[in-house]
């Protein structure tokens, strides 16, 4: 993700200044915001990563923005160690954003608790997050699909796939293999 060009402009304080006063503003700019992250990220500057990231991770899980928490917390991953205190942290900001009951059997479905690393965790449950009925959908082995249900207590989605009609699958290979397909895609 490259700096928006109104941002390349900015020196150093410059760009500070508008990343501290773009992260309070009630409308956050969450792709300026993590690109600024991210790059801070590539210039090795970890510490100044991790405090800007845990002042911005608090304005979203304050509004609730769970695909942009995910997102920054799979920054997150890229430059701290996978270990059971990042692992902690991730589930810790995640859970109170998914109270409700299919937020809830997401969770379950992806486990902070197993082998698999924090970064592909967090994958998974942002592939869950954005499941919605009419929402594109991609899998390697069936193709393109539309989404026309989401079963929160049998935790499975139900695809129409080109290749076969209402395909049932578990939120837990849902999350595996699925790709959602954004709205600018077409």
């Amino acid at each position: 993700m490259a700096l928006p060009g109104h941002l390349l402009e900015k020196n150093e304080s410059e760009l500070e200044d508008w990343f501290l006063t773009s992260s309070e503003a009630p409308e956050l700019p969450v792709d300026d915001l993590l690109a600024v992250i991210e790059g801070l990220s590539s210039s090795g500057n970890v510490q100044r990563c991790e405090d800007w990231s845990e002042m911005l991770q608090e304005n979203l899980v304050e509004q609730g923005n769970r695909l942009a928490v995910i997102r920054l917390l799979r920054m997150r991953t890229q430059w701290r160690d996978d270990n059971a205190d990042l692992r902690n942290l991730c589930e810790k900001t995640t859970t109170p954003l998914f109270l409700d009951r299919l937020g809830k059997a997401y969770l379950e479905s992806v486990s902070f608790e197993g082998k698999m690393k924090t970064h592909e965790v967090l994958r998974r449950l942002e592939v869950l997050a954005q499941l919605a009925e009419g929402k594109l959908c991609h899998e390697k082995t069936w193709g393109f699909g539309v989404i026309r249900r989401v079963d929160d207590f049998y935790k499975k989605v139900t695809v129409d796939f080109v290749k076969k009609s209402g395909h049932e699958m578990s939120f837990a290979y849902a999350g595996e293999t699925l790709e959602i397909i954004s709205d600018e895609h077409i």
